[in-house]
């Protein structure tokens, strides 16, 4: 009996260093869902915080371009990246929450002086080789039509890098050093909003809504993973999320919007 309880109290020790473990969070700045600002930064990365933090882990945030980002997780020198899509996963062999954190679509955007609006991948293409350029991120996935698009013609392109490449697209859109601005419709709407520039156009959507997870590296503890599913699910049902997302002016993309946020306790 002494040794299966010392057997027990050692296993207990041991789970909580694992808890105890600084974590090291990255990506690029990416807002709603990751954003350069004390106050709000970003709907994902208070969620996260608020559930790891639960479990007395020690949450390092790390903003950096995202390429770079997968690129440190799959070696194993960072712990997690934030917000990626189901072709990120793939394509890279990541381990990744069950649950998701966010979707996001190809939602395009021009110049108010600019009558073009998307209407089928053909049709881009066409308007995109006389001369008018997409802006798009580097690292990112845009789904396989985009995708196709992109290794069919790379010159209809130009990518934008950093830690603020949507900020570096809005601004080559507005100085026409672009024509077209793909990305997200949350993403470019609370962007414009934060730099208080004028609106942009919304011209269409391509495909549908893709979904977003958290990644993990192989060599992060063991139970990380369980706990944040876990802490996804329990942040929805008690209603902090959303009260999490009514703050960033969005819904929560798995039900229904409701006018009312309540937490339960």
């Amino acid at each position: 009996m002494k040794i299966i309880l010392t057997l027990a109290l050692w296993c207990c020790f041991n789970l909580n260093l694992g808890y105890a473990k600084d974590i090291t969070v990255a990506s690029d700045i990416w807002c709603p869902y990751i954003c350069q600002d004390t106050l709000k930064p970003g709907y994902i990365v208070e969620m996260l915080n608020d559930i790891l933090n639960n479990k007395n882990f020690t949450i390092n945030n790390e903003t950096m371009p995202l390429a770079r980002a997968i690129k440190l997780l799959k070696s194993g020198n960072i712990d997690i990246v934030l917000g990626l899509t189901q072709q990120h996963i793939d394509h890279h062999k990541l381990t990744y929450s069950n649950i998701s954190v966010g979707d996001f679509a190809n939602d395009f955007f021009v110049n108010d002086s600019n009558s073009w609006r998307f209407s089928t991948m053909e049709k881009l293409e066409e308007y995109a080789s006389d001369g008018h350029k997409i802006g798009i991120i580097k690292g990112y996935f845009y789904g396989v039509e985009v995708s196709k698009l992109i290794t069919k013609r790379p010159d209809l392109f130009l990518y934008s890098y950093g830690n603020h490449p949507l900020r570096q697209n809005i601004e080559r859109l507005r100085l026409a050093r672009i024509d077209i601005l793909l990305d997200s419709k949350n993403t470019v709407m609370s962007e414009i909003s934060r730099l208080k520039h004028p609106p942009l156009a919304y011209a269409g959507t391509q495909g549908t809504k893709e979904k977003l997870y958290i990644a993990l590296s192989k060599t992060a503890a063991p139970q990380l993973l369980k706990i944040i599913n876990q802490g996804i699910i329990e942040y929805r049902r008690s209603g902090k999320l959303m009260c999490l997302l009514a703050r960033y002016g969005i819904s929560d993309w798995q039900e229904e919007p409701s006018s009312q946020c309540t937490i339960v306790h």
